[in-house]
């Protein structure tokens, strides 16, 4: 076998053009790798300079960087490199041009509308073939990594203009064979969508996953928080005292398929719920052909660059600015990274060859091996309009990763606002999960619709700013 070539090559530059996002634990910022006529756009990850010092901290960004770079698969966004410099280890990630399914969710709030069923669907479907790449993959030895996600949340879930939904931010994940153990009473995740046996802190495997993906699919199709209260404690006993609520009663336009598979995705224990995300996606993926068949096929791509136009074609100006804002410090400066024209190359040639001929033998006798330089980042000065670059990175993080968010208000707002969509006599013994779901079922099922249609949703009376939490 032919050993790899030892010949220097320049690596290349990532170039910071924004703040994308900036959490508790990590900042996103947008970057470009220029070389020549390549540029590309790519979303940077590093912890907090004061938390770099923070061993725990430390490993968790390594086992992300190591996890995320063994899941590959379209609804998962991409780690594509791995470093660390002088500010500390980075993650270079695929940059997702979007909106979060909680930005998505909040838009159709504030515009007094409800997010179409099959636009949820296909989020949905999507977001669980991601899960399923994550929990189905496999080390470079072949084996099982056994992956648990352990934050699927509308923060975490992105949905590109090109139409596709991603799956970002495994921070907190988790694998069998993780070096890093989990501390005894400490809970990772968003209040909310932390499914009920981790706040019980029993063993928890990828069935919780399907628990948080049942509540964002609840999110997107009611338009409100499903779990929510004054504190976190008060969140927490909703999780594992309130019965799963009939999400048909909230919109009658809902397919029975989904009534049944949401109450399933929502059951307190996880050997109610669907045995795999290769299951959930598959009922779901079933359920959109039907309403397609019914109603036509629907593009979310289509639906989002009509909805979110603004938004997209002002993120691309502030990326346009940026990189030329970048270009022209660059040019200025004098010492360009490489030679960019012709003329550079031929001078250049030229005072070789003269070189050469006058000292060909001292030079080869001289000549020392260079080694590839080191990879840099550099950062183009900040520009004024960073607070506004919030684009969606694949970020993870990234809260919203898509968008700088707002302040929320207050718990009491909120829980104000919030009304509870589920029957209070839901958890009589037996099997309450399947029984509702099929008497929700056949009650929808006795009440003809012409072809082609679908009901209206009634006013939304409880949508009053619950969602400005994210």
């Amino acid at each position: 076998m032919k050993a790899p070539s030892t010949r220097a090559s320049a690596r290349p530059l990532y170039v910071g053009l924004g703040m994308l996002s900036k959490g508790g634990m990590g900042r996103v910022e947008l970057v470009v790798r220029r070389e020549g006529p390549f540029a590309r756009l790519y979303a940077m990850k590093r912890l907090l300079p004061q938390l770099l010092e923070e061993p725990t901290l430390r490993q968790m960004f390594l086992e992300e960087a190591r996890l995320a770079g063994l899941v590959r698969h379209v609804n998962i966004v991409s780690v594509l490199d791995f470093g660390e410099d002088e500010e500390g280890p980075y993650l270079i990630m695929e940059y997702v041009e979007g909106v979060s399914a909680a930005r998505l969710i909040r838009s159709a709030l504030d515009d007094g509308v409800r997010l179409p069923v099959q636009a949820c669907l296909r989020i949905a479907g999507e977001m669980a073939r991601g899960l399923q790449a994550a929990h189905e993959a496999i080390g470079h030895d072949g084996q099982p990594l056994g992956i648990v996600h352990r934050d699927v949340s509308p923060q975490n879930v992105l949905i590109g203009f090109d139409g596709v939904t991603r799956v970002t931010d495994f921070g907190i994940a988790k694998a069998l064979d993780s070096a890093s153990k989990t501390t005894t009473g400490i809970l990772k995740g968003k209040m909310g969508y932390i499914a009920p046996e981790r706040l019980r802190f029993e063993a928890a495997d990828h069935r919780a996953d399907l628990f948080s993906a049942g509540v964002i699919l609840y999110e997107l199709l009611s338009g409100a928080r499903l779990y929510s209260g004054h504190d976190q404690v008060t969140v927490a006993r909703s999780i594992l005292d309130d019965a799963p609520p009939d999400i048909g009663i909230v919109r009658e336009d809902v397919p029975a398929d989904i009534v049944e598979l949401l109450f399933e995705l929502l059951a307190k224990s996880a050997e109610d719920r669907p045995a795999t995300a290769r299951e959930v996606a598959e009922r779901i993926e079933q359920a959109l052909t039907t309403l397609a068949f019914e109603d036509g096929p629907f593009d979310l791509s289509a639906y989002l660059s009509t909805r979110h136009a603004a938004v997209r074609d002002a993120r691309r100006k502030l990326v346009a600015e940026a990189l030329a804002h970048y270009d022209a410090i660059d040019s200025s400066a004098g010492e360009p990274r490489r030679p960019r024209d012709a003329a550079r190359i031929a001078v250049l040639g030229t005072v070789i060859a003269v070189g050469a001929v006058a000292a060909l033998a001292l030079a080869w006798s001289q000549r020392a091996p260079s080694g590839p330089p080191a990879m840099r980042v550099e950062r183009a000065p900040r520009i004024d309009s960073t607070a506004a670059l919030a684009i969606v990175p694949p970020a993870p993080a990234l809260s919203d990763a898509s968008a700088a968010e707002t302040e929320p208000p207050s718990e009491a707002a909120t829980q104000a606002s919030l009304s509870k969509s589920h029957d209070s006599d839901a958890e009589q013994a037996g099997s309450p999960v399947r029984r509702r779901a099929r008497h929700g079922a056949r009650a929808r099922a006795a009440a003809p619709r012409p072809h082609g249609t679908r009901t209206p949703p009634a006013e939304p009376r409880d949508q009053t700013g619950m969602w400005r939490r994210y």
